[in-house]
Protein backbone atom coordinates (compact mmCIF):
# COMPACT_ATOMS: atom_id res chain seq x y z
CA UNK A 1 0.00 0.00 0.00
CA UNK A 2 1.18 3.37 -0.54
CA UNK A 3 1.13 6.66 1.83
CA UNK A 4 -0.82 9.37 0.10
CA UNK A 5 -0.77 12.75 1.57
CA UNK A 6 -3.64 14.99 1.46
CA UNK A 7 -4.65 18.52 1.41
CA UNK A 8 -7.35 18.52 2.91
CA UNK A 9 -7.93 19.93 6.21
CA UNK A 10 -9.76 17.70 8.47
CA UNK A 11 -13.22 19.17 9.81
CA UNK A 12 -13.52 19.86 13.83
CA UNK A 13 -15.04 21.89 16.55
CA UNK A 14 -14.32 23.35 19.54
CA UNK A 15 -16.48 20.83 20.84
CA UNK A 16 -13.93 18.75 19.66
CA UNK A 17 -11.52 20.40 21.00
CA UNK A 18 -13.13 20.44 24.92
CA UNK A 19 -14.17 16.74 24.17
CA UNK A 20 -10.40 15.98 23.60
CA UNK A 21 -9.35 17.67 26.34
CA UNK A 22 -11.93 16.07 28.67
CA UNK A 23 -10.74 12.59 27.84
CA UNK A 24 -7.15 13.41 28.24
CA UNK A 25 -7.72 14.85 31.44
CA UNK A 26 -9.65 10.91 32.23
CA UNK A 27 -6.85 9.55 31.02
CA UNK A 28 -4.51 11.12 33.76
CA UNK A 29 -5.97 9.71 36.55
CA UNK A 30 -5.20 5.73 36.38
CA UNK A 31 -8.53 4.57 37.70
CA UNK A 32 -10.62 6.27 34.73
CA UNK A 33 -8.27 4.59 32.52
CA UNK A 34 -10.89 3.19 30.07
CA UNK A 35 -11.21 1.35 26.71
CA UNK A 36 -14.19 4.14 26.57
CA UNK A 37 -12.52 6.83 26.97
CA UNK A 38 -9.53 5.62 24.08
CA UNK A 39 -11.99 4.92 21.71
CA UNK A 40 -13.50 8.42 22.00
CA UNK A 41 -10.16 9.87 21.79
CA UNK A 42 -8.81 8.25 18.73
CA UNK A 43 -11.08 9.83 16.42
CA UNK A 44 -10.17 13.42 17.82
CA UNK A 45 -6.52 12.86 17.57
CA UNK A 46 -6.89 12.79 13.97
CA UNK A 47 -9.55 15.79 13.52
CA UNK A 48 -7.89 18.40 15.96
CA UNK A 49 -5.21 19.85 14.72
CA UNK A 50 -3.79 22.01 17.33
CA UNK A 51 -0.80 20.32 19.01
CA UNK A 52 -1.09 21.54 22.40
CA UNK A 53 -4.44 19.57 22.81
CA UNK A 54 -3.42 16.79 21.11
CA UNK A 55 0.12 16.82 23.26
CA UNK A 56 -1.24 15.48 26.68
CA UNK A 57 -3.87 12.71 25.28
CA UNK A 58 -0.82 11.36 23.10
CA UNK A 59 1.40 11.60 26.41
CA UNK A 60 -1.04 9.30 28.49
CA UNK A 61 -1.35 7.10 25.52
CA UNK A 62 2.84 7.02 25.31
CA UNK A 63 2.73 6.46 28.51
CA UNK A 64 0.16 3.53 28.67
CA UNK A 65 2.17 1.82 26.27
CA UNK A 66 5.19 1.62 28.55
CA UNK A 67 3.46 -1.08 31.09
CA UNK A 68 2.05 -4.41 29.79
CA UNK A 69 -1.39 -3.75 31.66
CA UNK A 70 -1.19 -0.53 29.83
CA UNK A 71 -0.26 -2.18 25.90
CA UNK A 72 -3.01 -5.17 26.66
CA UNK A 73 -5.34 -1.95 27.75
CA UNK A 74 -4.47 -0.72 24.33
CA UNK A 75 -4.73 -3.98 22.33
CA UNK A 76 -8.34 -3.90 23.16
CA UNK A 77 -9.00 -0.53 21.19
CA UNK A 78 -7.52 -0.79 17.31
CA UNK A 79 -8.58 2.37 16.85
CA UNK A 80 -6.38 4.08 18.71
CA UNK A 81 -3.06 2.30 17.81
CA UNK A 82 -4.64 3.42 14.05
CA UNK A 83 -4.60 6.87 15.04
CA UNK A 84 -0.86 6.38 16.09
CA UNK A 85 -0.22 4.79 12.71
CA UNK A 86 -2.17 8.04 11.05
CA UNK A 87 0.12 10.27 13.43
CA UNK A 88 3.41 8.62 12.24
CA UNK A 89 2.59 9.09 8.92
CA UNK A 90 1.76 13.41 9.55
CA UNK A 91 4.74 15.83 9.07
CA UNK A 92 3.94 16.91 12.72
CA UNK A 93 7.16 16.57 14.31
CA UNK A 94 7.64 15.31 17.75
CA UNK A 95 4.02 13.97 17.71
CA UNK A 96 4.43 11.84 15.15
CA UNK A 97 7.72 10.75 17.25
CA UNK A 98 5.85 10.12 20.41
CA UNK A 99 3.25 8.37 18.19
CA UNK A 100 5.81 6.15 16.76
CA UNK A 101 7.41 5.72 19.98
CA UNK A 102 4.33 4.53 21.19
CA UNK A 103 4.00 1.77 18.23
CA UNK A 104 7.74 0.10 19.48
CA UNK A 105 6.34 -0.18 22.61
CA UNK A 106 3.45 -1.76 21.71
CA UNK A 107 5.30 -4.19 19.29
CA UNK A 108 7.75 -5.02 21.77
CA UNK A 109 5.16 -7.70 22.64
CA UNK A 110 4.09 -10.95 20.30
CA UNK A 111 0.58 -9.85 20.70
CA UNK A 112 0.95 -5.90 20.17
CA UNK A 113 3.43 -6.84 16.95
CA UNK A 114 0.72 -9.55 16.04
CA UNK A 115 -2.09 -6.42 15.95
CA UNK A 116 -0.61 -3.81 14.49
CA UNK A 117 0.12 -6.02 11.52
CA UNK A 118 -3.39 -7.20 11.62
CA UNK A 119 -5.28 -6.19 8.48
CA UNK A 120 -8.36 -4.51 10.54
CA UNK A 121 -5.91 -1.74 11.65
CA UNK A 122 -5.33 -0.74 8.35
CA UNK A 123 -9.28 -0.97 7.93
CA UNK A 124 -9.54 1.71 11.32
CA UNK A 125 -6.52 3.61 9.19
CA UNK A 126 -8.54 4.30 6.59
CA UNK A 127 -11.70 5.34 8.29
CA UNK A 128 -10.33 7.40 10.79
CA UNK A 129 -8.49 9.03 8.03
CA UNK A 130 -9.44 8.54 4.91
CA UNK A 131 -6.51 7.53 3.34
CA UNK A 132 -5.08 4.02 2.55
CA UNK A 133 -2.49 2.69 4.55
CA UNK A 134 -1.17 0.29 7.49
CA UNK A 135 1.56 0.64 9.61
CA UNK A 136 4.16 -1.18 7.11
CA UNK A 137 3.62 1.25 4.34
CA UNK A 138 4.29 4.25 7.12
CA UNK A 139 7.30 2.72 8.84
CA UNK A 140 8.74 2.15 5.32
CA UNK A 141 7.96 5.64 4.12
CA UNK A 142 9.71 7.10 7.34
CA UNK A 143 12.90 4.90 7.79
CA UNK A 144 13.44 4.17 4.29
CA UNK A 145 12.28 6.72 1.58
CA UNK A 146 14.68 10.00 1.60
CA UNK A 147 11.75 12.16 0.08
CA UNK A 148 9.55 11.59 2.78
CA UNK A 149 9.70 14.57 5.27
CA UNK A 150 9.46 12.39 8.68
CA UNK A 151 13.25 11.51 7.81
CA UNK A 152 14.28 15.00 8.49
CA UNK A 153 12.45 14.63 11.58
CA UNK A 154 15.41 14.57 14.49
CA UNK A 155 15.41 11.53 15.42
CA UNK A 156 12.00 9.95 13.92
CA UNK A 157 13.98 7.49 11.08
CA UNK A 158 15.80 5.86 14.13
CA UNK A 159 12.57 5.50 16.36
CA UNK A 160 10.97 3.98 13.33
CA UNK A 161 13.24 1.80 12.67
CA UNK A 162 12.91 0.43 16.08
CA UNK A 163 9.42 -0.38 15.87
CA UNK A 164 10.14 -2.05 12.71
CA UNK A 165 13.00 -4.26 15.17
CA UNK A 166 10.43 -4.89 17.24
CA UNK A 167 7.87 -6.00 14.96
CA UNK A 168 9.94 -8.33 13.22
CA UNK A 169 11.99 -9.60 16.72
CA UNK A 170 9.39 -12.61 16.71
CA UNK A 171 8.54 -15.23 13.91
CA UNK A 172 5.17 -14.08 13.36
CA UNK A 173 6.03 -10.95 12.59
CA UNK A 174 9.51 -11.42 10.53
CA UNK A 175 7.34 -13.63 8.42
CA UNK A 176 4.42 -11.13 7.68
CA UNK A 177 7.12 -8.07 6.97
CA UNK A 178 9.36 -10.38 4.78
CA UNK A 179 6.06 -11.59 2.76
CA UNK A 180 5.46 -7.82 2.61
CA UNK A 181 9.09 -6.73 1.28
CA UNK A 182 9.25 -10.16 -1.16
CA UNK A 183 6.42 -8.70 -2.73
CA UNK A 184 7.83 -5.28 -2.99
CA UNK A 185 11.39 -5.51 -4.00
CA UNK A 186 11.83 -1.89 -4.46
CA UNK A 187 10.90 -1.09 -0.50
CA UNK A 188 13.46 -3.95 0.15
CA UNK A 189 16.10 -2.34 -1.51
CA UNK A 190 15.28 0.78 -0.25
CA UNK A 191 15.49 -0.89 3.76
CA UNK A 192 18.62 -2.21 2.86
CA UNK A 193 19.90 1.10 1.77
CA UNK A 194 18.90 2.52 4.77
CA UNK A 195 21.72 0.64 6.76
CA UNK A 196 24.59 0.93 3.97
CA UNK A 197 23.88 4.83 3.58
CA UNK A 198 24.25 5.09 7.14
CA UNK A 199 25.56 2.30 9.29
CA UNK A 200 27.37 4.43 11.66
CA UNK A 201 24.63 6.12 12.84
CA UNK A 202 20.67 5.52 11.92
CA UNK A 203 20.60 3.25 9.77
CA UNK A 204 22.68 0.64 12.46
CA UNK A 205 19.26 -0.26 13.81
CA UNK A 206 18.25 -1.62 10.68
CA UNK A 207 21.16 -3.87 10.64
CA UNK A 208 19.04 -5.58 13.79
CA UNK A 209 16.04 -5.75 11.35
CA UNK A 210 17.64 -7.40 8.45
CA UNK A 211 19.14 -9.89 11.02
CA UNK A 212 15.53 -10.46 11.97
CA UNK A 213 13.72 -10.70 8.50
CA UNK A 214 16.70 -13.58 8.68
CA UNK A 215 14.76 -15.84 10.78
CA UNK A 216 12.85 -16.78 7.59
CA UNK A 217 13.57 -19.45 5.30
CA UNK A 218 12.79 -17.07 2.08
CA UNK A 219 14.72 -13.91 2.91
CA UNK A 220 17.74 -16.05 3.86
CA UNK A 221 17.39 -17.37 0.09
CA UNK A 222 17.26 -13.61 -0.89
CA UNK A 223 20.30 -12.91 0.90
CA UNK A 224 22.21 -15.57 -0.17
CA UNK A 225 20.73 -15.69 -3.83
CA UNK A 226 24.07 -16.74 -5.66
CA UNK A 227 23.19 -13.97 -8.50
CA UNK A 228 22.74 -10.82 -6.78
CA UNK A 229 25.52 -11.24 -4.28
CA UNK A 230 23.24 -9.64 -1.18
CA UNK A 231 25.14 -11.30 1.73
CA UNK A 232 28.57 -10.17 0.14
CA UNK A 233 27.51 -6.57 0.08
CA UNK A 234 26.93 -7.10 4.04
CA UNK A 235 29.95 -9.03 5.35
CA UNK A 236 32.74 -5.92 5.03
CA UNK A 237 30.38 -4.38 8.09
CA UNK A 238 31.59 -7.11 10.18
CA UNK A 239 34.51 -5.13 10.82
CA UNK A 240 32.67 -1.19 11.05
CA UNK A 241 33.46 1.23 13.58
CA UNK A 242 29.87 0.59 14.96
CA UNK A 243 29.19 -1.87 17.37
CA UNK A 244 25.55 -2.15 16.10
CA UNK A 245 26.17 -2.37 13.06
CA UNK A 246 28.87 -5.07 13.83
CA UNK A 247 26.69 -6.87 15.91
CA UNK A 248 23.18 -6.75 13.54
CA UNK A 249 25.39 -8.02 10.28
CA UNK A 250 27.44 -10.79 12.43
CA UNK A 251 23.74 -11.99 13.37
CA UNK A 252 22.32 -11.82 10.21
CA UNK A 253 25.38 -14.04 9.44
CA UNK A 254 24.43 -16.84 11.83
CA UNK A 255 21.18 -16.85 11.03
CA UNK A 256 22.08 -17.38 7.64
CA UNK A 257 24.93 -20.63 8.21
CA UNK A 258 21.46 -22.69 9.19
CA UNK A 259 21.07 -23.42 5.45
CA UNK A 260 23.53 -26.48 5.73
CA UNK A 261 22.82 -26.87 2.01
CA UNK A 262 24.52 -23.13 1.68
CA UNK A 263 27.83 -24.07 3.47
CA UNK A 264 29.75 -25.10 0.44
CA UNK A 265 29.12 -21.78 -1.19
CA UNK A 266 29.86 -20.11 2.47
CA UNK A 267 33.12 -21.24 1.86
CA UNK A 268 34.16 -20.84 -1.33
CA UNK A 269 35.58 -17.82 -3.21
CA UNK A 270 32.59 -16.51 -4.10
CA UNK A 271 31.27 -15.74 -0.98
CA UNK A 272 34.45 -16.35 1.24
CA UNK A 273 33.03 -16.35 4.46
CA UNK A 274 35.41 -18.11 6.76
CA UNK A 275 38.01 -14.75 5.91
CA UNK A 276 35.05 -12.23 7.07
CA UNK A 277 34.44 -14.57 10.48
CA UNK A 278 38.02 -14.80 11.50
CA UNK A 279 39.18 -11.58 11.27
CA UNK A 280 37.48 -9.54 13.75
CA UNK A 281 38.91 -12.87 16.17
CA UNK A 282 42.38 -12.40 14.91
CA UNK A 283 44.72 -10.14 16.93
CA UNK A 284 48.16 -9.12 15.95
CA UNK A 285 50.28 -12.03 16.83
CA UNK A 286 52.86 -12.52 14.23
CA UNK A 287 53.25 -17.39 13.37
CA UNK A 288 55.98 -18.43 11.30
CA UNK A 289 56.41 -18.47 7.76
CA UNK A 290 54.42 -22.23 7.14
CA UNK A 291 51.60 -21.05 9.49
CA UNK A 292 50.86 -18.16 7.58
CA UNK A 293 51.03 -19.18 4.16
CA UNK A 294 48.05 -21.60 5.14
CA UNK A 295 45.76 -18.79 6.59
CA UNK A 296 43.62 -16.92 4.21
CA UNK A 297 44.92 -14.17 2.06
CA UNK A 298 42.98 -11.51 4.54
CA UNK A 299 44.22 -12.98 7.88
CA UNK A 300 47.86 -13.02 6.61
CA UNK A 301 50.69 -10.64 7.94
CA UNK A 302 48.25 -8.75 10.11
CA UNK A 303 49.25 -5.25 11.67
CA UNK A 304 51.19 -5.28 15.11
CA UNK A 305 48.07 -2.89 16.09
CA UNK A 306 45.59 -5.48 15.05
CA UNK A 307 42.55 -5.22 17.68
CA UNK A 308 40.35 -8.43 18.31
CA UNK A 309 36.33 -7.02 18.20
CA UNK A 310 36.26 -5.75 21.81
CA UNK A 311 32.31 -6.68 22.59
CA UNK A 312 31.83 -10.41 23.80
CA UNK A 313 28.64 -10.83 22.41
CA UNK A 314 29.80 -10.19 18.87
CA UNK A 315 32.53 -12.33 19.55
CA UNK A 316 30.28 -15.22 20.71
CA UNK A 317 28.16 -14.82 17.68
CA UNK A 318 31.07 -14.96 15.70
CA UNK A 319 32.63 -18.45 17.26
CA UNK A 320 29.02 -19.97 17.40
CA UNK A 321 29.32 -19.15 13.10
CA UNK A 322 31.62 -21.51 13.41
CA UNK A 323 30.40 -24.18 15.49
CA UNK A 324 28.13 -24.17 18.65
CA UNK A 325 29.69 -24.23 22.18
CA UNK A 326 26.91 -26.54 22.72
CA UNK A 327 23.95 -27.73 20.48
CA UNK A 328 20.47 -27.01 21.71
CA UNK A 329 19.78 -30.25 21.45
CA UNK A 330 22.56 -31.14 23.46
CA UNK A 331 20.65 -29.97 26.30
CA UNK A 332 17.05 -30.16 25.86
CA UNK A 333 16.12 -32.96 23.50
CA UNK A 334 13.11 -32.14 22.01
CA UNK A 335 13.03 -28.68 23.32
CA UNK A 336 9.33 -28.32 22.33
CA UNK A 337 7.81 -30.01 25.15
CA UNK A 338 8.80 -27.63 27.58
CA UNK A 339 7.49 -24.18 28.56
CA UNK A 340 8.91 -21.09 29.69
CA UNK A 341 6.78 -21.44 32.39
CA UNK A 342 8.52 -23.79 33.61
CA UNK A 343 12.15 -22.41 32.97
CA UNK A 344 11.21 -18.57 33.97
CA UNK A 345 8.22 -19.24 36.37
CA UNK A 346 6.08 -15.88 36.02
CA UNK A 347 9.34 -13.60 35.16
CA UNK A 348 6.27 -10.58 34.25
CA UNK A 349 7.16 -9.62 38.51
CA UNK A 350 11.36 -9.89 37.66
CA UNK A 351 13.34 -7.02 37.48
CA UNK A 352 15.83 -6.44 35.18
CA UNK A 353 18.21 -7.12 37.47
CA UNK A 354 17.01 -10.16 38.71
CA UNK A 355 16.85 -11.25 35.17
CA UNK A 356 20.17 -10.85 33.86
CA UNK A 357 23.14 -10.53 35.21
CA UNK A 358 26.66 -11.96 33.97
CA UNK A 359 25.34 -13.98 30.99
CA UNK A 360 27.15 -13.24 27.53
CA UNK A 361 29.51 -15.84 28.61
CA UNK A 362 27.08 -18.87 29.45
CA UNK A 363 26.50 -21.28 26.61
CA UNK A 364 22.52 -22.81 26.46
CA UNK A 365 23.79 -25.77 28.80
CA UNK A 366 24.81 -23.09 31.23
CA UNK A 367 21.95 -20.97 31.13
CA UNK A 368 19.22 -23.15 31.11
CA UNK A 369 20.08 -26.38 32.48
CA UNK A 370 17.62 -27.38 35.36
CA UNK A 371 16.56 -23.78 35.43
CA UNK A 372 13.31 -24.33 37.40
CA UNK A 373 15.40 -24.48 40.24
CA UNK A 374 17.45 -20.82 39.97
CA UNK A 375 16.79 -17.80 39.90
CA UNK A 376 16.91 -16.10 36.57
CA UNK A 377 19.54 -13.61 38.05
CA UNK A 378 21.39 -16.71 38.05
CA UNK A 379 21.62 -17.32 34.34
CA UNK A 380 22.03 -14.40 32.23
CA UNK A 381 25.25 -12.05 31.60
CA UNK A 382 25.46 -8.55 31.62
CA UNK A 383 21.97 -8.12 30.12
CA UNK A 384 20.21 -5.69 32.49
CA UNK A 385 19.10 -3.56 29.84
CA UNK A 386 18.11 -5.45 27.33
CA UNK A 387 14.70 -6.90 26.61
CA UNK A 388 13.97 -10.10 25.86
CA UNK A 389 10.98 -9.53 23.43
CA UNK A 390 14.42 -8.83 20.96
CA UNK A 391 16.16 -12.02 22.65
CA UNK A 392 13.25 -14.63 22.70
CA UNK A 393 10.90 -13.15 20.21
CA UNK A 394 10.46 -15.95 18.22
CA UNK A 395 14.27 -17.29 17.81
CA UNK A 396 14.25 -20.95 16.37
CA UNK A 397 16.61 -19.53 13.80
CA UNK A 398 18.77 -18.00 16.70
CA UNK A 399 21.63 -19.22 18.91
CA UNK A 400 21.80 -17.28 22.52
CA UNK A 401 25.11 -15.33 21.31
CA UNK A 402 23.29 -13.46 18.97
CA UNK A 403 20.35 -12.35 20.94
CA UNK A 404 21.76 -10.61 23.82
CA UNK A 405 22.71 -7.46 21.19
CA UNK A 406 22.13 -3.69 21.84
CA UNK A 407 18.79 -4.24 23.04
CA UNK A 408 18.80 -1.80 25.66
CA UNK A 409 15.63 0.13 24.76
CA UNK A 410 13.08 -2.10 26.18
CA UNK A 411 12.16 -2.72 29.46
CA UNK A 412 10.70 -6.45 31.26
CA UNK A 413 7.70 -5.49 31.81
CA UNK A 414 6.79 -5.05 28.32
CA UNK A 415 8.99 -8.16 27.06
CA UNK A 416 7.84 -11.88 29.39
CA UNK A 417 4.23 -10.23 30.29
CA UNK A 418 3.25 -13.73 31.13
CA UNK A 419 5.76 -16.18 29.63
CA UNK A 420 4.07 -19.46 30.76
CA UNK A 421 1.82 -19.59 27.55
CA UNK A 422 5.56 -19.69 25.53
CA UNK A 423 7.15 -22.91 24.69
CA UNK A 424 10.75 -23.00 24.41
CA UNK A 425 10.16 -24.87 21.25
CA UNK A 426 9.71 -21.65 19.75
CA UNK A 427 12.56 -19.78 21.48
CA UNK A 428 15.15 -22.49 20.62
CA UNK A 429 12.85 -23.89 17.45
CA UNK A 430 13.61 -27.64 17.29
CA UNK A 431 17.80 -27.71 17.43
CA UNK A 432 17.87 -26.87 14.33
CA UNK A 433 21.39 -25.12 14.54
CA UNK A 434 23.90 -25.70 11.78
CA UNK A 435 27.23 -23.58 12.44
CA UNK A 436 29.70 -23.55 9.42
CA UNK A 437 31.38 -26.98 11.37
CA UNK A 438 28.66 -28.90 11.00
CA UNK A 439 29.60 -31.23 7.81
CA UNK A 440 32.66 -32.84 7.44
CA UNK A 441 33.44 -30.88 3.76
CA UNK A 442 33.47 -27.85 5.60
CA UNK A 443 35.39 -28.97 8.66
CA UNK A 444 37.92 -30.15 6.17
CA UNK A 445 38.23 -26.97 4.53
CA UNK A 446 38.48 -24.92 7.81
CA UNK A 447 41.52 -26.86 9.05
CA UNK A 448 43.00 -26.36 5.73
CA UNK A 449 43.15 -22.95 6.23
CA UNK A 450 44.76 -23.01 9.61
CA UNK A 451 41.86 -21.89 11.39
CA UNK A 452 43.16 -23.71 13.89
CA UNK A 453 45.99 -20.79 15.15
CA UNK A 454 43.56 -17.84 14.44
CA UNK A 455 41.65 -19.91 17.76
CA UNK A 456 44.23 -21.05 19.61
CA UNK A 457 45.69 -17.38 20.37
CA UNK A 458 42.00 -16.09 20.85
CA UNK A 459 41.48 -18.96 23.76
CA UNK A 460 44.95 -17.92 25.14
CA UNK A 461 43.98 -13.85 24.92
CA UNK A 462 40.04 -14.47 26.33
CA UNK A 463 39.58 -13.51 30.15
CA UNK A 464 35.86 -14.81 29.76
CA UNK A 465 35.35 -18.28 30.72
CA UNK A 466 32.48 -18.70 28.68
CA UNK A 467 34.14 -17.25 25.40
CA UNK A 468 37.29 -19.48 25.97
CA UNK A 469 35.00 -22.54 26.42
CA UNK A 470 33.54 -21.37 23.19
CA UNK A 471 36.96 -21.41 21.41
CA UNK A 472 38.08 -24.72 23.18
CA UNK A 473 35.10 -26.03 21.46
CA UNK A 474 36.23 -25.30 18.23
CA UNK A 475 40.37 -25.70 18.79
CA UNK A 476 38.82 -29.70 20.12
CA UNK A 477 37.04 -30.27 16.84
CA UNK A 478 39.67 -28.86 14.59
CA UNK A 479 42.05 -31.06 15.84
CA UNK A 480 40.73 -34.57 15.53
CA UNK A 481 40.54 -36.69 13.10
CA UNK A 482 37.34 -37.01 11.01
CA UNK A 483 38.19 -40.87 11.92
CA UNK A 484 37.60 -39.85 15.29
CA UNK A 485 34.41 -37.89 14.61
CA UNK A 486 32.80 -40.60 12.34
CA UNK A 487 30.10 -38.55 11.07
CA UNK A 488 29.21 -36.55 8.25
CA UNK A 489 27.02 -33.87 10.50
CA UNK A 490 27.56 -33.56 13.84
CA UNK A 491 24.22 -32.11 15.32
CA UNK A 492 23.03 -35.21 13.88
CA UNK A 493 24.41 -37.24 16.81
CA UNK A 494 22.06 -38.52 19.55
CA UNK A 495 23.15 -38.03 22.99
CA UNK A 496 21.88 -40.73 25.34
CA UNK A 497 19.68 -39.90 28.20
CA UNK A 498 22.68 -40.85 31.20
CA UNK A 499 25.15 -38.29 29.20
CA UNK A 500 22.79 -35.77 28.53
CA UNK A 501 22.16 -35.79 32.87
CA UNK A 502 25.77 -35.77 33.29
CA UNK A 503 26.27 -32.69 31.37
CA UNK A 504 23.33 -30.80 32.76
CA UNK A 505 25.00 -31.63 36.33
CA UNK A 506 27.91 -30.36 34.89
CA UNK A 507 26.35 -27.30 33.94
CA UNK A 508 24.73 -26.68 37.07
CA UNK A 509 28.37 -27.30 39.41
CA UNK A 510 29.92 -24.62 36.66
CA UNK A 511 27.56 -21.97 37.55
Amino acid sequence: MSVESTDQTPVFSDKDEQELKSKADELSRSDLQTINALKEIAPLLNKVQQHELITPALAHILSLSGTVEGVATLLRVPEVLAALVILTQKKTGELSKDACSALVNVAASSDGADCLLATDIAAHCLQLSGEETDVLAVLLAATADPQFELRAVAGMAFVAGMAFNNLTAGRDGAERVARHLLGDRDALRRLMEAFTSDPGGVGAIFARVLANLAQVPDMRRYYMNHETRVLQNFLPFLTHGNAACRAGVAALVNNCVFDIDEHEWLLSPEVDLLSYVLLPLAGPEEFDEEDTNKLPPDLQYLPTDKQREPDPDIRMCLIETVNLTQTVGLVFGNCETQTVGLVFGNCETKTVSLVFVNCETQTVGLVFGNCETKTVGLMFGNCETQTVGLVFGNCETQTVGLVFVNCETQTVGLVFGNCETQTVGLVFGNCETQPLCAKKSSREFIRSCNTYVIFRELYKWETTDKLRDAAEAVIDILIRYESEIGVNNLYDLEIPEDVKEKIEKLSVANQ
